[in-house]
């Protein structure tokens, strides 16, 4: 892609020489104040579009070019850009003796294939016009209105490939598709409708206003002048209150002490004091395991922090591996942290080992969080036995904890790195639905924020995400989710003028949770479970059933091999006519799941001759939809608990 070597760090005004609008920045006259101008404690006043004299134009929720620093190869042009979309515009609060200037805009960027790191996360390529697709993301960044190169359009890819059809490449030169949406440490996703994006954008703004828009749903939302609502009864204190939980259901709403895991908090805590009374500071180390959203990590800083608080003088360094370009970069990245010089990953790991090999007692205590352990897993897995065999060399004066979703991690681990790992490990169980509601109940316990949701509704959410996977972080979007879809119930409604209904009350109800629910859930790979051919379907019911017979969270290939046989001849007997696959069958098979993003693979050891299956769903989601939606009679059978 035309953009991908250059860094999106490096954003600097537009030079006029090369601009293609050839404007300056100086030709965006400042906007006179009006009284329904947003503004923040800052003093910067939010505006939803701003023009150049010369007659273009940029508006909040544009997709736009952003120059970049340097110049292109070509006279007169600049290569060096990068596509973004338009989240907030503001004109910042005029220094002392200066004119207010330019604008400036909160852009949230869109990647291609080449940023998402690792590359294994990167999608199969589209089938046509691979080098014309960008990915939203959560990156966001504040840039001058001067480095704005013009609007370019963003489609969705059935939309692109249908006007591709019908006019030229040059015509095409500034119109790019959209299939997914990428989050450092998370799978890629569908990013849904194209007409939505504006909205979903809206979800990431940062530089918050002081003043609420009139007719906006919450704060920080934008609309346009010819949309604005002047009903006074959606500025009410109940609505107001409902955008208030909303606020209070983000995550990053945490509270400092995190309910329902105060077990695990009290291990970790003595963990970090036995190395800190340590003489010398014998080092330890701790393989933390859990599902996803169980509150591994956050427990674990928030532990850090409390010890940091009350006085006791360590260093504490997170790594997350997920995040490193190689698993060797970690080396690099610990030393700068404990020496603030930069090396390079080889020098890095000879100065660590140095330091941590000389036998005196080290000046500084060191806690080392690695989370993602599993991405640190390379074939020889040197950097794994380097972090757990270094706390072990005497007054090393280090602790390291490692933290994973995958429970028997250690067992597959080479038997020298495990005997360095230890046996000491610590897991995190899923949240129980008493748990998840006391969690969301705690999260709506300040002031009047409980009469937004009725009870059912909040037990409902606890025991609907309970029953899946535990992951209280899609309660708390579900319960967010939900606060919307109440206020746009109770808005219709009100519109109508049917304020006295139950359906013009801003109270959440369970069938505001059940929408948010589906909306949530209404995902590519739901569809792509229920819409799967039998042969397909009955892969995923063998996959399933051997996961849950192993107890594990991945299963040989070889072995779903098997128990798909035994299936077909399951179905064979109740008349479908379906053979057992060949090996190459059962590889497309995966593969194409695999390109729906339902499974991965896995060589757990170096000589495997076939990988192992893992799913990146819950099993219970898949065996839902195949009883639920698909009726399987063998889902029904072997999948319901």
């Amino acid at each position: 892609m035309f953009y991908a070597q250059w860094s999106r760090r490096d954003v600097r005004p537009r030079d006029p020489a090369t601009h293609r609008l050839r404007v300056d920045a100086r030709a965006i006259a400042p906007p006179e104040p009006r009284e329904d101008d947003a503004t923040n404690a800052d003093g910067c006043r939010f505006r939803d579009s701003f023009k150049y004299t010369e007659g273009a134009s940029f508006k909040v929720g544009d997709c736009v070019m952003v120059q970049l620093e340097g110049e292109g190869v070509r006279e007169g042009e600049s290569l060096r850009h990068a596509a973004a979309q338009i989240l907030q515009i503001w004109w910042p609060a005029p220094e002392e003796d200066e004119d207010e200037d330019e604008p400036w805009a909160e852009v949230r960027w869109l990647y291609c294939a080449e940023e998402i790191v690792p590359a294994k996360r990167r999608p199969t390529p589209a089938a046509k016009y691979a080098d014309r697709e960008v990915f939203e993301t959560t990156h966001v960044d504040e840039v001058p209105a001067s480095s704005l190169m013009g609007c370019v359009e963003v489609l969705s890819y059935d939309a692109y490939v249908q006007r591709r059809s019908k006019e030229d490449r040059k015509a095409m030169k500034d119109v790019f598709f959209c299939r997914y949406v990428w989050e450092p440490g998370a799978q890629l996703t569908e990013c849904g409708p194209a007409a939505e994006r504006c909205r979903r954008a809206q979800a990431l703004c940062r530089k918050g206003r002081g003043v609420k828009r009139r007719g906006a749903a919450w704060d920080g939302d934008v609309v346009s002048d010819e949309e604005r609502v002047e009903d006074d009864h959606l500025n009410s204190e109940p609505r107001d209150r409902l955008r208030r939980a909303s606020n209070a259901l983000q995550l990053s709403a945490a509270p400092k002490r995190l309910p329902c895991r105060e077990n695990e908090r009290d291990n970790i805590e003595n963990f970090v004091l036995e190395m800190l009374s340590a003489p010398g500071g014998d080092g330890r180390t701790l393989y933390v395991a859990g599902m996803p959203g169980t509150g591994k990590t956050a427990t674990v800083r928030e532990v850090v922090r409390a010890l940091q608080e009350t006085g006791n003088a360590f260093r504490f360094v997170e790594v997350n591996a997920m995040r490193l370009p190689q698993p060797n970069h970690a080396y690099a990245l610990l030393w700068e942290a404990l020496t603030g010089e930069k090396r390079g990953a080889d020098a890095a790991a000879r100065l660590l080992d140095k330091r941590f090999s000389s036998g005196e007692e080290q000046e500084e205590r060191v806690v080392v969080l690695v989370d993602e352990l599993d991405y640190m897993l390379t074939q020889r897995q040197e950097v794994l036995y380097n972090l757990f065999e270094w706390p072990g060399r005497k007054n090393a004066g280090l602790a390291v904890i490692g933290i994973a979703n995958t429970l028997d991690l250690p067992e597959r681990l080479d038997p020298k790195v495990r005997s360095r790992l230890g046996s000491r490990r610590l897991t995190f169980a899923t949240y129980k639905p008493a748990q998840i509601e006391s969690i969301l109940t705690q999260r709506l316990s300040a002031g009047d924020l409980s009469a937004a949701f009725q009870p059912q509704a909040v037990t409902m959410a606890a025991r609907k995400i309970a029953a899946y996977s535990g992951d209280v972080r899609k309660a708390l979007c579900i319960c967010a989710r939900a606060t919307e879809v109440c206020a746009e119930r109770a808005d219709t409604a009100r519109r109508a003028g049917d304020e006295a209904t139950k359906e013009a009350q801003y109270v959440v109800t369970i069938a505001d949770i059940n929408n948010a629910y589906r909306l949530l859930s209404d995902s590519s790979y739901l569809g792509a479970i229920e819409h799967a051919a039998p042969l397909e379907q009955l892969v995923l019911i063998a996959l399933c059933a051997e996961l849950r017979a192993r107890k594990s969270e991945t299963a040989p290939l070889e072995d779903v091999a098997r128990r798909l046989a035994r299936l077909v001849a399951l179905a064979g007997d109740a008349g479908d006519s379906s053979r057992p696959p060949t090996h190459g069958e059962l590889l497309e098979i995966v593969d194409r799941f695999a390109d729906a993003r339902l499974l991965a693979t896995e060589h757990l050891k170096r000589d495997d001759r076939f990988p192992a299956l893992r799913l990146n769903i819950q099993d219970g989601i898949v065996a839902d939809v195949l009883i639920n939606h698909s009726k399987h009679p063998l889902a029904e059978r072997f999948l319901r608990d």
